[in-house]
């Protein structure tokens, strides 16, 4: 699955559960902080195509879970940043 922009940025996202093999993420911010108290799920290996972050801070937080890898898309660079905030 690949996502190619952001996500939640125009309307917010109180949850995301996201499963496949492999999980692209080619925009620059996962905005998922509406309400709080829900878990942010990643399953599936992602890969990312830029420097993401990952915006789980809202009134009430909510968490982040990946169950398998965080990679970049080139495997030779490696240099991509993922930073959250929240929990």
């Amino acid at each position: 699955m690949t996502f190619g922009g952001n996500i939640g940025t125009t309307q917010a996202l109180a949850d995301l559960d996201v499963t496949a093999a492999t999980i692209n993420l080619a925009g620059a911010t996962v905005q998922v902080d509406d309400q709080g108290g829900n878990t942010a799920t990643f399953t599936g290996a992602v890969v990312l195509q830029n420097n993401v972050t990952i915006d789980t801070d809202g009134a009430a937080d909510n968490s982040l879970s990946f169950t398998s890898t965080i990679n970049a898309d080139d495997a030779t660079a490696n240099d991509r940043t993922l930073t959250s905030n929240g929990q």
